[in-house]
């Protein structure tokens, strides 16, 4: 299901990472005539409501579940369980008060 990344993958991605890096420079230094102001709130709300709902739809009905889907499943879980458990052991190492750790329990790993 997974595969290693070969050179050309490599290559690949460091390509349209430069790509990237210079349209981001060269917009920087282009006077914006014509382009809105809220041109990337747009594009994002695309990407999120149109793009990867389509990429879900294209993706999962193909995929076979097996044990190597449980890693990518379970990794957010048990990070957020990890970072609960530093939080309280920081706030009784630290003597925080409650309002802190709680703050913290919050911020930390929903962050």
């Amino acid at each position: 299901m997974y595969h290693a990344l070969t050179m050309s993958d490599i290559v690949q991605i460091a390509f349209f990472l430069l790509i990237g890096l210079t349209l981001g420079v060269a917009s920087r230094r282009i006077p914006r005539a014509g382009i809105p102001e809220n041109l990337a709130d747009g594009l994002t709300t695309v990407v999120i409501f149109v793009s990867l709902p389509a990429l879900i739809l294209l993706r999962v009905p193909s995929m076979q579940l097996s044990s190597a889907l449980l890693v990518p499943v379970l990794m957010p879980w048990i990070m957020i369980a990890v970072s609960v458990a530093m939080v309280f052991q920081a706030a009784k190492l630290l003597r925080w008060s409650d309002s802190v750790r709680n703050l913290l329990l919050m911020l930390v790993p929903l962050g």
